[in-house]
């Protein structure tokens, strides 16, 4: 059976070692910080299958983390725990990116189900994905850049340029829907695979993220423009009867 690897951010040293045993027992390998200042920077030196974070930090707000992980990797599975049993925590969890809270101590048999699910739907969005991939082309242009599906590059100037998961998939979003006006709702539905509620302007961050990759000039934008009040349209090269008016 394929183990999974796990990120447990814990300050409990006994209570994280708890959950380490139960995940090992339940096939994963089980890395473990206690505290969350290094998990952005642990999440870019390895992959991980899923994340088990306590939000309680004595020193910093562990749900900066929480959204700072998500906003890194939007499909990475993500389970809070924490010691305050409420609806308003619980929902407040959720719209930092969240995708289960659990009530500390936790029961042990709702996590190893709760972990079930999520890795379920992260396999079956994952074959989702590779299977729209395979049918579409493998490379095509993109402002200035040139878009490899397939290995899921970006290379501007023959060069590769670094981009994240959620950056790419704005692409292809944009690439299989151009001259239309976007949504930000529409937009990180197809990033984050289901529909939930916007709380922030995430999306914005990401959409200028990707401008300074693609674009001649990314403060007066040439192919990816705002539709205010909306979202964003992707106007690809060639396309007839754009007037400088619309340059935004």
């Amino acid at each position: 059976m394929k183990k999974h690897k796990a990120l447990l951010i814990e300050d409990d040293e006994k209570y994280a070692a708890l959950l380490r045993d139960h995940l090992t027992n339940n096939n994963f390998i089980v890395d473990v910080i206690y505290d969350g200042l290094n998990a952005k920077k642990r999440l870019k030196n390895e992959t991980y299958s899923l994340v088990v974070l306590d939000v309680m930090f004595p020193t910093i707000d562990g749900y900066d983390v929480c959204k700072a992980i998500r906003e890194y990797d939007a499909m990475l599975p993500m389970i809070v725990i924490n010691s305050v049993d409420s609806d308003m925590e619980r929902i407040y969890a959720l719209e930092m990116g969240a995708d289960y809270y659990l009530c500390k101590p936790c029961n042990l048999r709702e996590l190893t189900v709760s972990i079930q699910s999520l890795l379920r739907r992260a396999s079956l969005f994952i074959k989702e994905i590779k299977e729209e991939t395979e049918a579409k082309e493998m490379v095509f242009p993109f402002g200035l850049c040139t878009i490899n599906t397939e290995r899921r590059q970006i290379t501007k100037n023959d060069k590769i340029i670094d981009c994240s998961y959620t950056e790419f998939e704005i692409i292809l979003f944009f690439h299989q829907n151009p001259n239309l006006p976007l949504t930000r709702e529409a937009i990180l539905k197809h990033v984050r695979g289901r529909t939930f509620e916007i709380y922030d302007r995430s999306v914005d961050v990401h959409i200028g993220k990707v401008r300074r990759k693609i674009e001649p000039f990314p403060k007066r934008p040439r192919y990816i423009l705002s539709e205010r009040g909306l979202g964003y349209r992707y106007v690809p090269l060639g396309t007839k009867d754009l007037k400088e008016s619309q340059y935004r």
